[in-house]
């Protein structure tokens, strides 16, 4: 792992309905979306590390090849989506493999306008199907997400102490 690289744990495939997540060192489903709504990208969390809300930081691995839950992943963070859900801020970081010889995304500037669009509406309608107020506000770029994963990884660690 380089300095500008962090864990990733997959929890759900792209385009996939299921979430997944390792208890009791057995791979469970956690959730399922309804029919007509899938994972528009690898969706998982950062190993590690805990939101204001005291929850893992969530967030998407962006791969031409969609890996299987309870990988662990080496990548890079790229950008950062800015949400408030129900008045509390819990933004969403957006990755990269390391790993990945293919992936030309350095940052936000890099990832397609379209992909971006489509990130912010799944979260939003994610939210709406768990009956939640969400607002998407705004998208940050790489050193934005550095931060936000850095906070996480401190509040993580704080708990640990």
């Amino acid at each position: 792992m380089t300095d500008k690289s962090v864990g990733f744990i997959v929890q759900a495939r792209e385009g996939s309905r299921c979430r997944y997540e390792y208890k009791n060192g057995k791979l469970k489903l956690e959730s399922m979306l309804p029919e007509d709504r899938i994972y528009p990208e690898d969706y998982g969390i950062v190993a590690e590390s805990l939101d204001d809300t005291r929850k893992p930081l969530d967030g998407f691995l962006i791969t031409d090849e969609s890996l299987e839950p309870g990988s662990v992943v080496e990548a890079r963070p790229v950008a950062c989506i800015r949400t408030e859900e129900e008045g509390i801020k819990n933004d969403k970081v957006v990755l990269v493999p390391e790993e990945d010889p293919d992936a030309e995304i350095k940052g936000l500037e890099d990832i397609d306008r379209s992909l971006l669009i489509e990130l912010k509406a799944f979260i939003s309608e994610l939210c709406e199907v768990e009956g939640k107020d969400v607002e998407v506000r705004d998208t940050l770029g790489s050193d934005d997400a550095r931060r936000l994963i850095k906070h996480c990884k401190k509040i993580y660690k704080r708990g640990k102490d």
